[in-house]
């Protein structure tokens, strides 16, 4: 199979590019190699900042949402009269479900990802300084 290539390419007569027209391609790949890594580190920044400022109202947000529902009331209860919750704990356990502030939980979960996802394109962005083509002229 490898000979039968070889001899095909015999026929055709390869072509191979000028040494101008060579360095001209990796020097195009190159760039845009550093265009990409630019685009990442921006955008990599202005998320992670953005998701970080957005953490900590949102946290600030949730904490009191728990307070809000009575969820902390309700945990407080199994240390101040764990009798009572072992004796009624079906109902407690659907009041303590139901006091949850899941939408809360949620969005602050999402601005951390957010983050975590952003500063991994940071992260990309700034590490591959160095271009892994190898140019040579």
């Amino acid at each position: 199979m490898i000979n039968k290539f070889g001899e095909i390419l015999l026929k055709i007569g390869y072509i191979s590019p000028t040494t101008d027209l060579r360095s001209r391609i990796l020097l195009n790949v190159a760039e845009a190699s550093s265009k990409r890594r630019f685009w990442h580190v921006l955008v990599g920044s202005v998320m992670s900042v953005a998701s970080l400022v957005a953490v900590a109202p949102l946290f600030v947000y949730t904490i009191g949402e728990f307070y809000r529902s009575g969820f902390v009331s309700f945990i407080s209860l199994i240390f101040t009269d764990s009798g009572v919750v072992m004796s009624n704990f079906n109902e407690y356990a659907l009041s303590v479900m139901d006091s949850v502030p899941f939408w809360a939980i949620t969005i602050t979960l999402t601005s951390i990802l957010l983050f975590l996802i952003s500063a991994r394109y940071l992260i990309t962005g700034i590490s591959n300084k160095r271009s892994r083509l190898i140019i040579s002229l």
